[in-house]
């Protein structure tokens, strides 16, 4: 399906398939994160929140009218590939669904998340961020028992999250990417669950880097779950970098090498 995408887009002009995205995520990010914080405070109005929105529900109402308004003065083919593309992204949803590809190390997951949660958390994402950003539970509210999920990374993961903050499912500690969209779907889904959400991406990274800071960064969390996204560096720095790293390299460092002499993890994605 993503072949077939690409093969359309490639018929139109950049400039409209970068205007088609940003289309997409006013539908699909902006909108749906205004939707997401009245449901989320009408499904769990006791739930510990970080931030406060003041004057609610007035800001909400008018960034809404606004993306509407930005959303409306869009040509229409941007509006038309911004819509296929939202639709293609539902039907990646639904096949990640009904398709549990992922890959287990050992054992079953716990009983605080199961394979089933993580994975239509995680297919959200991959199918263009589907799921908004909810709210977090605080770290002392945290049960020490819980499942401990650990996302690693260069910038993808990274997302611009404070490093000087150890703390887990901290709104800042988890960046504004990925680790943020699918830990707080989960935390709104099982507030009570002690589930401890850890986001150690660093951006800039490659597999070798990463590997450095394994031990610390990875191991010393006792991950229960534990998601890689890594290897955009190993070839873009080679272009234009000064990068010398070989596929032999790659392939030798690579974290299934490694991974599960280090970390045994219940679920590894």
């Amino acid at each position: 399906m993503l072949g077939v995408l690409s093969i359309v887009l490639g018929f139109v002009s950049l400039g409209t398939v970068i205007d088609a995205l940003l289309t997409t995520r006013i539908l699909v990010q902006f909108i749906g994160q205004i939707g997401a914080v009245t449901l989320l405070r009408r499904r769990a109005p006791d739930m510990p929140r970080p931030y406060r929105m003041w004057l609610y529900p007035l800001p909400s109402l008018v960034a809404l009218l606004g993306w509407i308004f930005i959303f409306a003065t869009t040509p229409p083919l941007v509006i038309a590939f911004g819509s296929a593309r939202c639709c293609w992204a539902c039907c990646a949803l639904e096949y990640g669904r009904g398709n549990n590809g992922l890959a287990v190390c050992g054992g079953d997951m716990t009983n605080e998340i199961s394979r089933r949660d993580f994975l239509v958390a995680t297919a959200s994402l991959a199918a263009a961020s589907q799921l908004p950003i909810g709210s977090y539970g605080s770290p002392q509210a945290t049960a020490a028992t819980g499942s401990v999920v650990v996302f690693q990374g260069d910038s993808i993961t990274d997302s611009g999250r404070n490093r000087d903050s150890a703390d887990p499912n901290s709104a800042g500690a988890l960046g504004n990417g990925y680790p943020l969209l699918v830990a707080s779907a989960v935390l709104a889904a099982r507030p009570d669950g002690g589930l401890r959400f850890y986001n150690r991406g660093i951006s800039g990274n490659k597999v070798p880097d990463l590997q450095q800071r394994w031990t610390s960064d990875t191991v010393d969390l006792h991950p229960d779950v534990l998601s890689i996204l890594i290897g955009v560096n190993d070839f873009w720095h080679k272009l234009d970098h000064g990068y010398n790293g070989t596929v032999q390299d790659y392939d030798s460092s690579t974290p299934r090498c490694w991974m599960r002499r280090a970390a045994p993890c219940r679920a590894c994605i």
